[in-house]
């Protein structure tokens, strides 16, 4: 493998990384799927600590994101769209990453489950009439 494709490979893993304990707990799962992403490039034992060791929760990702070519980036959306729900559960953090790499690729951003949620409840309560309003319909 050159330089440049390892490279291109430990930044595509360390983002996935990132996605996976961005909700704080790593599951069996996500360990799991990480550890076949990795092997897929054929990271040996140091190869795959040099993925953890360049993984800054805190850290945006856009710096690893604008060193990953077009196809790259196409592919890893789909890679943590796959690994966010490997668990069960799509995090907030997590939707944020895969975000960030939607808007770099030019993809739509679809709202968050909570925002979604917090629409919902505002549609419901605008759709509740006052008293006064009830009232005048009874009386017409």
């Amino acid at each position: 493998m050159s330089d440049a494709a390892f490279e291109r490979n430990l930044l595509y893993c360390q983002i996935v990384a990132q996605l996976l304990i961005a909700d704080a707990a790593v599951t069996d799962a996500e360990r799991d799927f990480l550890e076949r992403v990795m092997n897929r490039f054929g990271f040996d034992k140091a190869q795959k600590q040099a993925v953890f060791d360049g993984v800054d929760i805190g850290e945006p990702i856009d710096g690893k994101l604008s060193l990953l070519d077009p196809a790259s980036r196409m592919l890893l959306l789909g890679e943590l769209e796959a690994a966010a729900a490997v668990d069960g559960e799509i995090a907030e953090a997590e939707l944020e990453i895969i975000d960030e790499v939607r808007r770099a690729i030019g993809e739509p951003i679809f709202p968050s489950p909570s925002a979604c949620s917090a629409a919902s409840r505002r549609r419901r309560s605008s759709r509740k009439r006052s008293p006064s309003s009830r009232r005048r319909r009874s009386t017409s």
